[in-house]
């Protein structure tokens, strides 16, 4: 995207000052609502004339965000403090990619545009930061009101990119890139990721707590159109090991 991330992060700070998701003590399943209804908050980006369109439609019989960029950027965010990473650290969904993006570069900063992300936030690792970092969080705080996130997983639909491959974003090296899918008209895709042990492998730390999960479609810098579905949102715990399993 043509926007640092630490900028966008701060607008997201403020949209996660509404209200929360809630978690039950000991459940094992959080059903989230559908993004654009329910408590998720416009992620709206300065500098960014053009926002992606988000509708909820029924799809296939079921309730789903549809997500139509066009050169433009925006999202979806839902704050997810009170949820209890140790007890649901699954985060499933759906999602496909009806019309993609043709970039050859989407490492970059030029190219970092893609169908479809899924983000996870997290608050500052306030023990493993470093001085700069904590001055910037604390002059955001002042700025905003509210702390940024100090470090996201950036799930992302690509363009080329194998599935697999991870990076740093070009922006921010405390947003690690994750390409789960790519391509298009592959119809829909079920992911359920480990964000505990996905957060650990790639920052070599314990995971901080959540802040926020956000989606978003974008093409503000190759200047394409896009087209992507979201739905069934959930947190779950990890399946219980049985006695032969276990041994």
């Amino acid at each position: 995207m043509a926007i640092r991330i630490v900028c966008a992060l701060a607008i997201a700070a403020m949209a996660l000052a509404g209200p929360l998701s809630r978690q039950t003590a000991g459940a094992a399943e959080i059903s989230l609502a559908t993004p654009g209804s329910g408590d998720w908050q416009p992620l709206v980006f300065r500098g960014i004339a053009t926002q992606t369109r988000y509708t909820l439609e029924s799809f296939e019989g079921a309730e789903v965000a549809r997500a139509e960029s066009n050169c433009g950027a925006s999202g979806l965010v839902l704050r997810l403090d009170a949820i209890n990473i140790d007890q649901t650290p699954l985060l499933s969904w759906r999602w496909r990619v009806d019309r993609g993006l043709d970039l050859l570069e989407e490492q970059t900063k030029a190219e970092d545009d893609f169908a479809a992300r899924v983000y996870m936030m997290f608050e500052l690792d306030k023990d493993r930061a470093s001085t700069l970092k904590k001055l910037r969080h604390r002059l955001a705080k002042l700025i905003y009101g509210e702390a940024i996130p100090g470090s996201a997983l950036n799930f992302v639909w690509t363009s080329r990119l194998p599935t697999g491959t991870v990076w740093d974003n070009p922006f921010e090296p405390n947003a690690k890139m994750i390409a789960l899918a790519q391509g298009t008209n592959t119809g829909w895709r079920t992911e359920t990721v480990d964000v505990a042990a996905r957060y650990r492998e790639l920052f070599d730390a314990p995971i901080p707590p959540l802040l926020g999960l956000a989606i978003m479609s974008d093409s503000d810098n190759s200047c394409q159109r896009t087209e992507a579905r979201f739905a069934d949102f959930k947190f779950l715990g990890l399946p219980e090991m049985d006695e032969q399993d276990a041994e």
